[in-house]
């Protein structure tokens, strides 16, 4: 019998998120099988299942699968005991966590059953920044199913509060496999006890082709004019650098003059462009934050600069950027898709992962810090990124090639825990 696989705590509605769980859906078919059937539990999954539905099946996640089903109107929270909400960091307790369950619910705990194994989705929530309280109960009810959990090309922490810290420690430790994309996820989990290995993000293997039609952003542009996209997001600085409100206007300023300069002394024109954008169902878009940055720009410069509101499938945003000559990029997926269209990217690191992934290749001039004195010099970093286009541009294949090999370690640890419980392989199912 094939392998069945449930992937979980994936937000496809953000094309970041979407671009990961694509390449996860065809790196474990490549690994175990092209038989092997998977089910992506979703927030928003009705949604999801307008825009990656004939690729995805695509089912709710448990911890918002009461959303859908109608038969109540409460959060589903109960209060947490004072001992249990201290020891957990987490107040407020699922319902389903405590076994009561709504239809909808019902339909989602059914794939916990169905699964020889639960594989969290890449990416970064594994922290205290976020409330996470419903992802862990998730986990939990994975791990209360005897079902093996698999933590998949994760970066894991900061955890600056004690509670949280504990939760998902006692979580990461009772996993079959942990695998990281950085090298400070790695130092964080020994720090916890914990081992996990050091692979790379799943997006590096994304190869889905890109659809008919895709816009040619070069059109009417003359010959010699770099184009130039810009992803910018939404960001929330933490109360413990000072005024978050001063340094998101500091942010969006330094954008803007970027712009100005790209425009005035290189002649570019810039489009703004992010992986999170027109899903109205989705609770960031990126496009209303280009919006205000254009707005912040001289009005001699603004007919050269475009902001793009609409939704992109991560295949075409790839092909989209692939015709820049360089890419600024808050989000770190949209600097991921630039490259691997070929377009070299500068990040604005607003968390460690743009950081890390940048130095590991070999980029970390290359990435300036959100929240840093670095952030002035974004306006010269943009030119020179336009400037050594030609020269970056060709580093990248060997780059993206390493950082490939590196991501398909992800599905072989998949393999190793399967086989392991006798799923795969000699054991069968």
């Amino acid at each position: 019998m094939p392998v069945r696989l449930a992937i979980t705590n994936s937000v496809i509605l953000n094309g970041g998120d979407a671009a990961i769980v694509l390449s996860m859906a065809g790196s474990l078919r490549r690994e175990l099988g092209p038989d092997t059937e998977i089910k992506v539990l979703c927030h928003s999954a009705q949604a999801a299942r307008r825009l990656y539905g004939r690729e995805l099946d695509i089912v709710p996640a448990l911890e918002e699968a009461h959303r859908s089903s109608g038969d109540i109107n409460d959060v589903g929270y109960v209060p947490r005991t004072p001992l249990a909400g201290k020891l957990l960091g987490e107040t407020l307790v699922p319902r389903f966590e405590l076994g009561l369950l709504t239809a909808g619910e019902r339909q989602a705990e059914a794939v916990f059953d169905w699964a020889d194994a639960v594989v969290s989705c890449g990416g970064g929530f594994l922290t205290d920044r976020y409330g996470s309280g419903k992802r862990l109960a998730a986990l939990r009810r994975t791990l209360g199913a005897g079902k093996p959990l698999i933590f998949y090309a994760q970066s894991v922490g900061p955890f600056e509060r004690p509670g949280p810290r504990r939760a998902f420690r006692q979580v990461l430790s009772r996993a079959a496999a942990v695998t990281v994309r950085d090298g400070r996820s790695l130092q964080e989990l020994r720090a916890l006890g914990i081992s996990a290995e050091l692979t790379a993000d799943e997006a590096f293997l994304f190869d889905a082709p890109a659809p008919p039609g895709v816009p040619n952003l070069r059109a009417g542009l003359q010959a010699g004019r770099p184009l130039v996209a810009v992803s910018l997001r939404s960001w929330h600085f933490p109360d413990s650098l000072g005024d978050t409100s001063a340094m998101r206007e500091r942010y969006y300023a330094a954008v803007a003059a970027a712009v100005e300069r790209l425009v005035t002394a290189r002649g570019a024109r810039v489009v703004f462009l992010s992986t999170c954008q027109g899903v109205p169902e989705y609770a960031h878009d990126d496009s209303q934050v280009a919006d205000r940055v254009f707005y912040m720009l001289p009005e001699a410069v603004r007919p050269e600069v475009e902001v793009d509101s609409a939704y992109h499938h991560p295949a075409e945003l790839r092909a989209l950027l692939g015709q820049c000559d360089a890419v600024v990029a808050t989000r770190m997926h949209a600097a991921i898709l630039a490259m691997l269209g070929g377009a070299p990217a500068l990040a604005i690191g607003y968390e460690a992962k743009s950081r890390e992934l940048f130095a590991r290749a070999g980029l970390a001039d290359w990435c300036l810090d959100i929240a840093g004195e670095e952030l002035e010099r974004l306006p010269a970093r943009a030119v020179a990124l336009v400037d050594q286009s030609a020269r970056l541009r060709a580093a990248l294949p060997a780059k993206l090639a390493e950082l490939a090999e590196a991501a398909r370690a992800n599905a072989r640890a998949v393999r190793r825990v399967l086989q392991a419980r006798g799923a795969l392989g000699g054991g069968g199912r």
